[in-house]
């Protein structure tokens, strides 16, 4: 549907300026626009660059080889790539935890799991 396709080379998301992608204030325009019909509780809490962020911690999840989710998000170095893989690995590490807690604080007259509210990371990795 780009107006001004020239192969293979061509722009996906495209904006007035053929040499250019389409700008990301245009992006995020519509993006709190469609936000705020779903009737979202914060729009401007949600940016396009947050589908970045998940795009990139989900295919960690699933490519083993960095350099491969390097070339689909576009980031030239291994380090801005590495924030995404931290986050995400503080996030297993919690949801590990709190089961492991669960079971090892267990009431043992109900067999109840303890339930912990509030639990976050003390170390950082």
């Amino acid at each position: 549907m780009n107006p001004y396709f020239d192969g293979d080379e061509s722009f996906i998301f495209f904006g007035m300026d053929p040499t250019k992608p389409a700008c990301s204030k245009q992006w995020n325009k519509y993006l709190k626009r469609a936000l705020t019909l779903m009737k979202y509780p914060n729009p401007k809490e949600i940016c396009f660059h947050s589908w970045r962020h998940f795009f990139c911690s989900r295919m960690l999840d699933v490519i083993p080889d960095k350099r491969v989710v390097m070339a689909l998000s576009g980031h030239k170095t291994t380090a801005m790539l590495d924030h995404y893989g931290k986050l995400l690995e503080q996030e297993k590490t919690l949801a590990i935890a709190k089961e492991a807690i669960k079971e090892v604080f267990k009431n043992e007259s109900t067999n109840e799991p303890v339930e912990f509210k509030n639990f976050k990371m003390v170390a950082n990795m």
